[in-house]
């Protein structure tokens, strides 16, 4: 018991160091547009600073520990994950919080055991779901942005097309866009807008904000706009074009949606049957169900259904998602 203690103070410190450390994260927070500047400042390349704008706005706030994640990989796939969930939040300090949610929920779980040694597996587990949980949520929220901003993606083109119908150019089109359009499209448009103005090409801030949106039907809208300024044509004609296709397939997604509503629902009620008797056997015999729940080759079985369960469960929503 005296080791749970002192691995548990352990952690306790380690936590309140990564608090402190996320506080000390939100207010030195530098300006993204002021960091652009001094990057121009500096003598950077137009097209070497546009990953720079785009995956270290998020970085950490702070310089040296800046220059440290901007080398690493995964601190820069994290930045963008961030962009895509339209969070405005630090890698360090989104870091942080998994790490801090990670060890409250392993001594939630060896306080909760009573020092049983079971207890540091089920610590292991609630460490491990504590960690994950951030990411889970981050995506969910960025499923979400994406399908609102695929929602108004056609409008947006039918705005930009009637814009240079009107005598337009292209920057001033999607300005008048990013006007009249309601987040997220519409901040996203303006923030591409700026990166322009700030010295990146429009194909690299047309490329950026396809990598901070991953939606598929902008990334046709924007391979349909470099093509024609490479190429010529009626870009007005275009846009109206790829906007009819766009629309199209939210029809049609709209349409397996409604067929294949009851084999969603078929998967769903199988995977919440044994969920459900169990909690009928724990109300009506908890007897009954007590020696699973007890012994070790039980407790195991349990682990081995739960972890079939999520299988199938993933399995039969891979069978009901047809790609269009």
């Amino acid at each position: 018991m005296d080791g749970l203690v002192l691995l548990a103070s352990l952690f306790v410190a380690a936590a309140v160091t990564l608090g402190i450390l996320g506080v000390y994260l939100i207010t030195r927070a530098e300006d993204p547009g002021v960091r652009r500047l001094r990057h121009i400042k500096e003598g950077r390349g137009r097209e070497q600073a546009l990953p720079t704008l785009i995956l270290r706005r998020h970085l950490s706030g702070i310089p040296v520990l800046d220059l440290f994640l901007a080398r690493n990989q995964r601190a820069t796939q994290l930045a963008l994950e961030l962009e895509r969930a339209g969070v405005s939040m630090p890698v360090a300090q989104y870091v942080a919080i998994r790490l801090f949610l990670a060890v409250v929920a392993f001594l939630l779980a060896v306080i909760f055991s009573g020092g049983h040694p079971v207890g540091l597996l089920a610590g292991l587990a609630g460490a491990a779901v504590g960690y994950m949980a951030p990411a889970f949520y981050l995506g969910v929220l960025q499923e979400r942005r994406l399908r609102s901003i695929e929602k108004q993606l056609p409008e947006a083109l039918s705005i930009m097309s009637n814009a240079l119908r009107a005598g337009f150019g292209f920057l001033q089109a999607m300005e008048a866009a990013a006007r009249r359009l309601p987040p997220p499209l519409g901040p996203e448009l303006a923030r591409t807008l700026q990166d322009a103005n700030l010295g990146a090409s429009v194909e690299g801030a047309l490329r950026g904000l396809v990598e901070r949106c991953r939606s598929y039907d902008l990334e046709l809208v924007v391979t349909a706009v470099l093509v024609q300024r490479e190429v010529g044509g009626n870009l007005s004609e275009i846009l109206d074009n790829t906007a009819h296709t766009i629309r199209e397939r939210e029809r049609i997604k709209g349409e397996i949606k409604t067929i294949t509503t009851m084999q969603r629902w078929e998967g769903n009620v199988a995977a919440l049957v044994p969920v459900a008797l169990a909690g009928i056997l724990l109300l009506a015999n908890r007897q009954y169900i007590g020696t699973m729940l007890e012994e070790p080759i039980g407790q195991v079985l349990l682990a081995l259904a739960a972890v079939w369960q999520i299988i199938g469960i993933i399995v039969m929503r891979r069978i009901v998602s047809i790609e269009v």
